[in-house]
């Protein structure tokens, strides 16, 4: 995921404007319920499903590169759904191997690329899995919530109709980064609750059966991911049944 930058000190919590001004830009995004948002944009056609991270939407640590992607591609086709993964990107030995997903890359890299993503490849739903860079690097560990708020609403108003579901990252083996990771976690709780958007959680993937290194889950792991995702979007494919 790339090389570490200088120590910074880790605030476990956020400093009380810092925080103040994660709620006031919470409270500007067009956040909705998940509904069948992208159901219904979708009714003539497959449902758009954009995967969006970094390496472990990539696939890092699975044998054929497909990460969760595969195993949530064959979820959703064998209980009749119609999907069409989208993204510029092209990995894995999977029937649908498109994505947004970029090794190393931190949340603000990722946001600079949404109205150009969003434009292109008009999905109806976005799974975002990001954030793992920023607390591995302990890069401005203060406002990294307050990124993946903008991040969100950057989608939202590129394409206004589509569904959002984060998820809350998969563990670490590295105590200093599971610490940050617990944090962002509930950051992005919180973000959920305010506004009830979808999240697909990831915290109870195991790390010593579930991870093929420090950061990056195995098979096992990322079919238990798929599982997640699948939960978090039924709401949305409900009436694709």
């Amino acid at each position: 995921m790339g090389r570490h930058t200088a120590k910074q000190r880790l605030r476990l919590r956020p400093r009380p404007f810092a925080y103040l001004a994660l709620i006031g830009l919470a409270a500007a995004l067009p956040w909705r319920p998940l509904t069948p948002v992208g159901v219904t944009a979708a009714a003539h056609g497959p449902l758009r499903i954009m995967p969006m991270g970094d390496s472990l939407t990539w696939g890092t640590g699975s044998r054929g590169g497909d990460g969760w992607r595969g195993p949530l591609y064959e979820r959703l086709t064998a209980a009749g759904h119609h999907v069409d993964f989208v993204g510029p990107l092209r990995h894995g030995t999977g029937p649908d191997p498109d994505l947004a997903g970029y090794p190393g890359w931190r949340v603000d890299q990722l946001r600079e690329q949404v109205p150009r993503l969003m434009a292109e490849h008009r999905p109806d739903i976005v799974l975002v899995h990001v954030g793992t860079n920023d607390l591995r690097r302990n890069d401005r560990l203060d406002t990294v919530a307050e990124r993946l708020a903008a991040l969100v609403g950057e989608i939202r108003a590129n394409r206004p109709r589509t569904t959002v579901v984060l998820a809350r990252l998969a563990p670490a083996t590295e105590r200093t980064v599971q610490r940050r990771i617990t944090w962002y976690n509930n950051r992005i709780t919180l973000l959920a609750r305010q506004y009830d958007g979808a999240v697909a959680d990831m915290t109870a993937l195991d790390p010593r059966a579930d991870l093929h290194d420090a950061l990056h889950p195995n098979d096992h792991g990322y079919a238990r991911m798929a599982a997640r995702w699948a939960e978090a979007m039924a709401p949305a494919l409900a009436d694709r049944a």
